[in-house]
């Protein structure tokens, strides 16, 4: 498993390499859910932090691209949202590794593993607050639209 400040660097790398990639390659596809931004980033979050865990943290950066693919087709329209959509996917990545090297490091009897459950829910919930706060402040449309009622 690289080290922490590789994984980061490795996981922007990812990131930045699947939104150029969506917007050169798929310039017409629209990728969405149908839910809130923030409920897609927690998706997307969640699943890394998880994804990450299963794969013991090796190679865990590799999900960012697939995560810049999905949330890099709004780039022309939310780059406040996407480029801060990263800061909750490098949260679950980093948590997943830890738990990921904890349950190795049980596998080999050198450490328990529900030790440090509690640090476990904390990383998981820094992920979601985390996702939901991004999604709610700069994933919804920010065009101000006038009413028609106002007499402008």
């Amino acid at each position: 498993m690289p080290g922490k400040t590789v994984t980061v660097i490795l996981g922007v790398i990812f990131y930045i390499l699947g939104i150029i990639s969506i917007n050169i390659f798929l310039d017409s596809a629209e990728i969405t859910l149908f839910f809130h931004p923030a409920i897609e980033l927690a998706i997307i979050a969640v699943g890394i932090f998880f994804l990450s865990s299963l794969f013991y943290g090796k190679f865990s950066f590799t999900f960012l691209f697939f995560a810049g693919a999905f949330l890099g087709k709004s780039f022309s329209t939310k780059p406040v949202f996407v480029i801060l959509a990263l800061m909750p996917l490098l949260f679950a990545i980093l948590g997943g590794a830890i738990i990921g090297k904890n349950a190795i490091m049980d596998l080999q009897g050198k450490k328990n593993f529900f030790e440090e459950k509690e640090s476990y829910y904390s990383s998981l919930v820094l992920v979601l607050i985390t996702s939901l706060i991004i999604g709610f402040m700069f994933g919804a449309d920010m065009i101000l639209t006038v009413p028609e009622w106002l007499p402008i």
